[in-house]
């Protein structure tokens, strides 16, 4: 993982780092077969970067489950449930009409 940080003069420079702190912004190359699925799905092209936060460092557990983030069982947050995203693509191929939770990659 790389990690994302401000340099003076410039915009962001990535570096490799083997340690990483709470919210932290890394620079991620999606695993197969998720690099594939973006890439064919117009989300991000192979070869490309995700860029994540950092919810949780080694030892604790972070979960998903419906709408809700958790780490060590403690809710960090909620997600919206959306039927489309901004390009107007429905999500993880449910119909825009479909009131079900679907998780994501997010």
């Amino acid at each position: 993982m790389e990690r994302i940080g401000k340099r003076s003069n410039r915009l962001y420079g990535v570096r490799s780092e083997k340690r990483f702190h709470l919210t932290e912004l890394l620079a991620v190359q999606p695993p197969e077969p998720l690099a594939t699925f973006l890439d064919l799905n117009g989300y991000l092209p192979v070869g490309v970067p995700m860029l994540k936060r950092v919810l949780g460092l080694p030892g604790q557990t972070v979960c998903r489950n419906g709408l809700t983030t958790s780490v060590d069982d403690i809710a960090v947050g909620a997600r919206r449930e959306i039927a489309m995203d901004a390009a107007g693509r429905c999500r993880n191929g449910r119909a825009a009409t479909s009131s079900a939770t679907a998780n994501s990659f997010s």
